[in-house]
Formats: C-alpha cells, structure tokens, sequence
C-alpha cells in the first residue's frame, strides 16, 4: 500500500481550502485536489509499506511528551524556480520547524525517509502542474482576493493511504492535550 503523513488541519481551513481549490477548478480549468486529497500539510511524501506498525509507533513515541504548536497560514504564495505550484503559505515558525526536522530525523529510523536542506517549506498546495501561463493567470487572481488567515495548532500526525485512486486518512495521531 501507499502512505503519507502529514497534518491535518481544522475544520474551519479545510472549508476554505476546499473552496478555493473549487473556485480554482471551475474558474481555470485546473485539477480540483480537495477532491482526490483532504485538505493537509505534507511531512512525508508517498512511499510504499506493507506493515506500518513501527512507523505508527513512532509517531506515537514523536507525540508523546509534546505540546501543540501554534502557527499561522497568512498568505498565498508559489515556489519559486518551481512554476506550477501554488499555495497557502504556512508562515515561518523556528519551534514547528525544528519538530518537523526532528520527526523527520526519528521516521528515518522506521522508513526511507530523507533529510531535508535547512529550509522545509511547510505549505498547503491550492494549484499544482500549471503551465506558466496558467500559473500566471491563477496567481494574478489570487492577488485580487483578500489573504488567507488562520491560526492553528498543530496538534497531530496523520497517516493518509492510498485507496481506489484517491487519498483518505488511514489514521490520525493527536498530540495529547
């Protein structure tokens, strides 16, 4: 089977995710992803298990003693050098940076994980594959809409699966509160 694990967000973000991924789809043309995805932040990208047992134990170990950390999504942005991606841009936050690049440290032990650079650009993708021109005409759209804003908590780990030609979430690890 095919996982990823990522975070998954609050109610209220995953309405406006799904509505601006809508508006995207039926205003450009562009691949509507709320529809093959939940709405979530990407730690680790898809990869191939037969037996998560050890992966799910350490997330619960990665968990356990840990507080939720708050962050803000406050903005759209791209990648730059990268056409074709836009996003809700996750602003930067020194305490979920370091918990992300410790969590992706102890996973290593467990799967094929790979160590990031310094920078991990935590981000919500709204457009993905868009030519540039389509990239252009998407984010000249987006500059006239007001900016995103939320405050969140991160709070949890979950494991998303591969089923049937879309992703849904196998299960969901939340840090104790």
């Amino acid at each position: 089977m095919t996982y990823f694990i990522g975070y998954l967000g609050t109610e209220e973000v995953n309405k406006y995710y799904r509505s601006i991924t809508a508006d995207l789809a039926g205003r450009f043309g562009v691949k509507y992803l709320a529809e093959n995805v939940p709405p979530h932040i990407t730690l680790k990208y898809p990869f191939d298990s037969d037996d998560l047992s050890s992966i799910e134990g350490t997330l619960v170990d990665i968990l356990k003693d840990k507080k939720p950390i708050p962050f803000s999504i406050s903005s759209f942005d791209e990648f730059k050098g990268k056409e074709g991606t836009i996003f809700l841009s996750i602003d930067k936050n020194p305490a979920l940076q370091s918990f992300i690049k410790d969590s992706i440290i102890k996973l290593g032990k467990e799967s094929d994980y790979y160590a990031f650079g310094n920078e991990f650009h935590l981000h919500m993708s709204i457009a993905r594959s868009l030519d540039s021109e389509k990239a252009r005409l998407v984010w000249e759209y987006l500059k006239t809409l007001p900016k995103p804003y939320f405050d969140l908590l991160f709070d949890n780990l979950t494991v998303f699966i591969f089923d049937s030609g879309v992703w849904k979430i196998k299960k969901t690890f939340k840090i104790p509160s």
